[in-house]
């Protein structure tokens, strides 16, 4: 008698992009004319386009969780942190899929001080 193997396919919608790129992975970001960069990490992508991830740092100011989608090349995600105070930032952007490596530019909003910054983040 043989095994039965049942083949099961995951559609990671966002996840890949024209060109076969992943938004998963690491991105080094930088705003505010460059006063301000760091790192952050996405993980897998969902069928829904829903992911999670992570902003990297040594200091609590640098760190934090991301919980996002992804539909088409419009990229949303909320990054939860605490600089002194427990604090959300919404980021919005778009990708740029032409590009290799792949970029993202948009704004993000601070819970705290309500200000509005321009970022870009290049996948590394």
């Amino acid at each position: 008698m043989r095994p039965r193997v049942a083949l099961v396919t995951v559609a990671l919608a966002g996840c890949l992009l024209s060109g076969q790129q992943s938004i998963s992975g690491n991105w080094r970001w930088s705003c505010c004319g460059g006063a301000s960069s760091g790192q952050f990490r996405i993980g897998a992508v969902a069928a829904d386009g829903v992911f999670g991830g992570a902003f990297l740092g040594r200091e609590d100011k640098d760190r934090g969780t991301i919980s996002g989608r992804i539909a088409g090349e419009d990229v949303s995600f909320t990054r939860s942190g605490i600089t002194g105070k427990l604090h959300n930032q919404l980021w919005q952007g778009r990708l740029d899929s032409s590009s290799r490596p792949l970029k993202m530019t948009g704004t993000f909003r601070d819970s705290l001080s309500g200000g509005l910054s321009a970022f870009t983040a290049v996948k590394r």
